[in-house]
């Protein structure tokens, strides 16, 4: 049997080509394999309280994302709190992929840093892998973004740095990321940076698991040499932690397009524009730091994350050392959410998925599949290219080219393929019968990029010209070609004023702008001096739709009429019409109103689950967060205490502080007829029944099982145990019955 990808012939039975690894189309495993795919389930879907691979008790879900599900569990073994990530199914039955995580969690373990999440261990349950990994309370950079729009530049730098701490030792070990974004870098409460997701990045040191032409990150963080499917090494981290520090202080990512190939294409071949434009306090160095990091060829970049991280800490110098930014809101996603509140998180595997799918061939479906099971049908589904996603009512189902067992009835069919244009229908899967369709895909072609004219000059000539902060040489320029869109023009020359002007440049148009000069010392337009104070301080001022300043501040404004606006961040807007005549100085003072207000939970004793409505403030004590001002019902929850209700009317910053009272407790008597576990609301006792013993526990409706091994019988009934009370409950084996009597009065006499 000859090896698809290193031409090597291989005796028949052979599952793996001797030579590269490869997997033979044809092989019986293959071919077993997926025959029997249509058997395995989907994804597990954890339920929390429950125990999973006999030993982790689920606590929560904390995001799906591009790889699988994320929970939150308790390790009982060591009882601490960890994080697992199940795979989705594609990836679980690829043993490819598998071993490629295998081998590049080996290394990804070795990484023992305060600013890198731990990576556990690979693991199998039900068929299916799971991925440990610590546990990181706190927030999403993205989502802090979200909600907090542009951080400060000391902040920014705080974080950045943080960021390179952890990039540093994760390259020193000979790992690169590959997929760095805000989405994988978690604040904790201690405003400490932590990076996820770097035991699936590959590994420079890996031979022969590293294939050219798979592209894998997300596209808006994307280095342009990933774009094009290149292999990626350091400097490809480098470009993207340019990208998220561009976003941080800037609220705003350099590229973006409506489609994950027109983002791409855009990393390759437009030139980023400077943060300074959309940011006017941010300093030069700082700016151009960005920028070297955003160079479309890595030997214009830094070369090493010691050097960006050299450029940090020259430029902290004048902010506070301890600068951290503590996220507003408590995200539990160690690596997603997200997170939920997920964002959108694009890991482009399709490319890779094709080339597994190549080798696996057509030969495979060859031989027959089990008889089907009754009231189901055979679907074949091909497409050319292979490798595309299949999904039925928007469920995905594998890849191309498929064979699988499905209940009779209609479906919703969409193949979905990057790059190539997405395939819709409705088919009808027959009891017995088999339905074969084979698509071909059309490939979508990348558009070049659109281009407009801009032709300056200026009198006298030779000033220099700046379009977004961006020099573009010196009047008069001839015709400049830039994308469509609004810029920011500055033109200047020594001795003469500065000018500015907002332009708009057309596709396939050219634009002639002439401005005329004035010399320094002759008479300008009447200018006024506008005190702006507002409480809170801190609120941006614009005037006419262009930002000006934050308050409290003293702005210079033209003659004549405009629209002043006091923005700040949970507070309503102030806007204000103002005329400026001569003789005129007046001095404008803003009390903003919230448009939410902050509360705080704390409980005694701590890590109660609190609610306020249906909005999930986490455990206290909790993270502070911004709701509208109206009337809640706080809700407050702990194991083995009064559950905690009150309607509170929040017009004002609240933090309560909550005394939890503890749950009475009731004795009880447990009795087996045989040697039998006793399970309570799901959670086993660690005892054995033989004969019995007497349990004190919280008062309250329980789920009581038993459980026996010899002869194997387990039946349960739901009780329900009152304060003041003592009880007795018997299970009888034999007659698989559970005796609930109140033994109080029994005590008494």
């Amino acid at each position: 049997m000859k090896c698809p990808r290193c031409q090597l012939e291989n005796s028949g039975d052979s599952t793996y080509c001797g030579r590269c690894g490869s997997r033979l189309a044809g092989s019986f495993e293959e071919t077993q394999t997926v025959a029997t795919r249509a058997y395995v389930p989907l994804q597990l879907e954890l339920e929390v309280g429950t125990m999973f691979a006999g030993r982790y008790q689920v606590l929560e879900e904390l995001g799906r994302g591009g790889m699988g599900k994320v929970y939150k569990v308790v390790d009982r073994e060591v009882n601490e709190k960890i994080a697992i990530k199940i795979l989705k199914p594609e990836i679980s039955l690829d043993e490819k992929i598998i071993e490629r995580f295998r081998n590049e969690l080996k290394l990804a373990r070795k990484i023992s840093h305060p600013n890198v999440c731990r990576m556990y261990d690979l693991s199998k349950e039900k068929g299916m892998y799971f991925i440990t990994m610590e546990y990181i309370s706190g927030e999403d950079l993205k989502s802090t973004v979200l909600r907090v729009g542009q951080l400060s530049v000391g902040k920014t730098l705080a974080i950045a740095r943080q960021i390179c701490k952890g990039l540093a030792e994760a390259h020193k070990m000979g790992v690169v990321h590959r997929d760095l974004k805000p989405h994988n870098i978690i604040i904790d409460r201690e405003g400490d940076v932590h990076i996820l997701d770097f035991g699936i990045a590959h590994s420079m040191k890996t031979q022969g698991l590293t294939e050219s032409g798979v592209t894998i990150g997300t596209p808006e963080y994307m280095s342009p040499e990933q774009a094009v499917g290149e292999e990626a090494d350091e400097r490809s981290d480098i470009y993207s932690l340019g990208v998220i520090m561009f976003e941080l202080l800037t609220g705003i990512v350099p590229f973006k397009a409506n489609t994950a190939a027109g983002v791409a294409l855009k990393q390759r071949i437009e030139t980023p524009p400077s943060p300074k434009s959309f940011n006017q306090q941010i300093p030069d160095d700082v700016n151009r730091m960005v920028l070297r990091c955003l160079e479309k060829e890595r030997d214009r970049r830094y070369q090493k994350v010691a050097d960006v991280l050299d450029e940090i800490s020259r430029a902290l110098k004048g902010y506070p050392t301890t600068d951290k930014i503590l996220p507003g809101k408590p995200m539990t996603t160690p690596g997603v959410k997200g997170g939920s509140r997920t964002r959108p998180r694009v890991i482009v595997l399709a490319a890779l998925l094709a080339a597994i799918a190549c080798v696996a061939g057509y030969l495979v479906f060859r031989k027959p599949l089990p008889p089907l099971p009754a009231g189901h049908g055979l679907l074949i589904i091909d497409s050319r290219p292979p490798g595309a996603s299949v999904y039925l009512n928007n469920d995905a189902k594998g890849i191309t080219p498929l064979k699988a067992a499905f209940p009779a009835g209609s479906y919703k069919l969409k193949i979905a393929l990057n790059d190539y244009r997405e395939i819709a229908e409705d088919v009808q899967v027959n009891e017995g019968k088999t339905l074969a369709r084979k698509y071909p895909l059309d490939r979508l072609i990348a558009q070049p990029p659109e281009f407009g004219g801009i032709d300056i000059s200026s009198s006298p000539p030779g000033a220099s010209v700046y379009l977004n902060g961006e020099p573009k040489g010196n009047t008069p320029t001839g015709k400049i070609n830039v994308r469509p869109g609004p810029y920011r023009l500055k033109i200047t020359l020594a001795d003469h004023k500065d000018v500015f002007d907002d332009i708009q440049v057309d596709k396939d148009m050219t634009s002639s702008k002439q401005y005329a000069l004035e010399r320094m010392g002759t008479t300008l337009a009447v200018a006024y001096s506008v005190l702006v104070t507002s409480e809170p301080s801190e609120a941006n001022i614009f005037f006419n739709n262009k930002y000006q300043t934050k308050t409290p501040a003293t702005i210079t404004l033209p003659e004549g009429s405009g629209v002043l606006e006091i923005k700040k961040t949970n507070y309503i807007t102030e806007r204000e019409s103002i005329a400026l005549k001569p003789g005129t100085n007046p001095e404008i003072h803003k009390i903003l109103k919230p448009s939410s207000v902050r509360i705080s939970v704390q409980t005694v004793p701590p890590d109660a689950r609190v609610t306020l409505d249906d909005i999930e403030l986490g455990n206290s004590p909790t993270i502070e967060r911004f709701v509208p001002p109206k009337q809640y019902t706080l809700n407050i929850q702990k194991p083995g205490y009064e559950p905690y209700t009150k309607q509170i009317s929040l017009s004002e910053d609240s933090s309560p502080t909550i005394t939890l009272s503890p749950l009475e407790t009731v004795r009880v008597h447990f009795i087996a007829t045989v040697v039998a576990e006793l399970i309570l609301n799901g959670v086993p006792f660690e005892k054995k029944l033989a004969p019995g013993w007497t349990e004190t526990i919280p008062r309250g409706e329980y789920k009581v099982e038993f459980h026996s091994l010899n002869p194997e019988k387990r039946f349960s009934r739901t009780v329900v145990f009152e304060r003041g009370r003592s009880y007795r409950v018997h299970g009888n084996i034999l007659t698989e019955q559970i005796n609930f009597i109140d033994t109080t009065d029994e005590k008494k006499k």
